[in-house]
C-alpha cells in the first residue's frame, strides 16, 4: 500500500502517466508539473485564475478542448496539449517550460531582448524534479532511469533508492524530488 503526500492521489498519477506518452512528454515531466502547479488538487485556482491540475488559464480553454477545467481528464489532456505545443515551437524542454509558465509572448520577449527568462527557475526545478536529462533535452518519452540494470552501485546517498528494489516503477523514484513522498510501502 502507498500512502502519498501533498494529495497527488494515485488515480492522478495513474491518468497523467498514461496520457503523457500521447503527447510525446515524458510522464516524470508532467507528474512534476502538475505536483508544483495543483499540488495534485483538481479544483486548484491561482491568483491569476489557473485552474485544474495543470492550472491551464481560462483563455486557452476552447483551443484545447476544455469544456470543464476542473474535470481532470479535460485538465491534464489539456495542459499536455499546450506543453506538446511549446516544445514543438522551442524544440527543449526548458523554454517549453518557460513558455507554460509565463506565456510564450512574455518568453519570446524576453529571449529577444536577450534577457533571462522570468520563469528560468521554475523551468530548472521542474526539470531537476522530474530527473529528465537536459543534456539532450529530447522528448524522448521512455525512461531511462527502469531499464532494469542490475550492476552494482552504491545507493547510499539515494534515499528513494529502496524503490527499485520494491519493484516500484523508475518514475516513481524520480517523484521523490518534486515533493512527494511515498510514506509506507508494504511488500507482503
Amino acid at each position: 500500500m502507498l500512502a502519498w503526500r501533498r494529495g497527488l492521489g494515485t488515480s492522478y498519477t495513474s491518468l497523467v502517466s498514461s496520457l503523457a506518452p500521447t503527447y510525446n512528454v515524458p510522464p516524470a515531466l508532467a507528474l512534476a508539473i502538475m505536483n508544483a502547479e495543483s499540488a495534485g488538487n483538481p479544483n486548484a485556482v491561482s491568483p491569476s485564475g489557473a485552474q485544474g491540475l495543470f492550472q491551464v488559464m481560462p483563455a486557452n480553454d476552447a483551443s484545447l478542448g476544455i469544456t470543464d477545467p476542473f474535470d481532470p481528464e479535460q485538465n491534464v489532456s489539456g495542459g499536455l496539449s499546450l506543453l506538446e505545443q511549446y516544445y514543438n515551437q522551442y524544440g527543449n524542454w526548458t523554454e517549453a517550460l518557460e513558455a507554460y509558465n509565463e506565456g510564450p509572448n512574455a518568453l519570446n520577449a524576453q529571449l529577444a531582448a536577450g534577457q533571462t527568462p522570468t520563469s528560468a527557475g521554475y523551468a530548472s526545478s521542474i526539470l531537476a524534479a522530474s530527473g529528465l536529462d537536459t543534456s539532450s533535452d529530447s522528448s524522448d518519452t521512455t525512461d531511462s532511469s527502469d531499464t532494469g540494470d542490475s550492476s552494482d552501485s552504491d545507493d547510499s546517498g539515494d534515499p528513494l533508492s529502496f524503490l527499485s528494489v520494491a519493484g516500484l516503477p523508475g518514475w516513481l523514484v524520480a517523484l521523490g524530488g518534486v515533493g512527494i513522498i511515498v510514506l509506507a510501502v508494504n511488500l507482503t
